[in-house]
């Protein structure tokens, strides 16, 4: 059963003279212990998607189901609970306190009657390398080091999900594949991870990438088997080794969005294409150039 999913999720925005549709019939699964990435080009509602994933806002219509529990039939009291029991949020800019030390940004406040797990705690700051960074104040950190306090702090309620806004993104290189080494980790321990990434290298990493285009699911990546266990090789340059298989969405009407690459490739005129199947293969092509 799905930890994660939507049906026919969409979310607009302005009025019925102008309304943009920020997410459009996005449908998406994702079992416990995935790892996923979502990428799309600025503006392709991949953030808005992730807000509605962590309930932070709801959507114009369809669902969204998280650990079993239908979202949009929370109350706002209820909603907010639930996120801070079950999702875990790691931020692009960190959010961390800044009147805070690392061990007051890291603990979770006790509310709901729940005591934090010291034990599991001090087993997430050892894995992060901050065990000797407890008692600095965030201003006193580097921006990898606030990042795992981040990421220290998303786990530490013990979340059904991690949902991560471009972890690496304010990040150098270096400590970019630091914090996809730790995910990695956590995943292998069985943790959900759901990232959004422009980072190209991170996520040709990832097993599973669900591309977004136009508020819609395009298509998605699988890594392909020969490099599932090496991830960790620096000697793969993986921004530019093709270690992913592409698979177009067919939508319930039979709609499906073709990779702007294979687009692009095709040199159409307008917007008609011809297809045909042979031998069990689709063969797309444009009409003919004109004379």
């Amino acid at each position: 059963m799905s930890i994660l999913s939507t049906k026919q999720l969409t979310k607009q925005y302005g009025d019925k003279q102008n309304i943009v549709k920020a997410l459009d019939g996005v449908n998406i699964s994702i079992e416990p212990g995935e790892f996923v990435a979502i990428i799309g080009t600025s503006g392709s509602g991949k953030s808005t998607l992730l807000n509605m994933l962590g309930g932070l806002d709801r959507p114009t219509s369809g669902t969204v189901k998280v650990d079993n529990y239908e979202l949009g039939k929370l109350k706002d009291e209820d909603l907010t609970v639930f996120r801070r029991q079950r999702i875990g949020f790691i931020f692009q800019n960190y959010n961390l306190v800044p009147i805070l030390n690392v061990y007051e940004n890291v603990m979770p406040i006790q509310l709901d009657g729940k005591k934090p797990d010291q034990k599991f705690i001090q087993e997430i700051v050892t894995l992060l390398g901050l065990e000797k960074k407890l008692l600095h104040m965030p201003n006193t950190l580097s921006g990898g080091q606030q990042q795992r306090v981040a990421i220290a702090r998303a786990l530490a309620s013990k979340p059904a999900i991690i949902l991560a806004d471009e972890p690496t993104g304010s990040v150098d290189p270096r400590t970019a594949n630091y914090i996809f080494d730790v995910f990695t980790e956590l995943n292998r321990q069985g943790q959900t991870i759901l990232i959004v990434t422009h980072d190209v290298a991170l996520s040709k990493k990832v097993k599973r990438v669900v591309a977004i285009r136009d508020g819609k699911i395009s298509s998605e990546r699988i890594l392909k088997e020969k490099y599932a266990d090496r991830i960790k090789e620096a000697a793969i340059d993986w921004r530019n080794e093709d270690t992913q298989e592409e698979y177009a969405i067919v939508d319930k009407a039979g709609r499906v969005q073709i990779p702007r690459d294979i687009l692009s490739s095709m040199n159409l005129q307008d917007n008609k294409v011809k297809l045909e199947l042979s031998e069990g293969k689709v063969i797309s092509s444009g009409p003919p150039a004109e004379l």
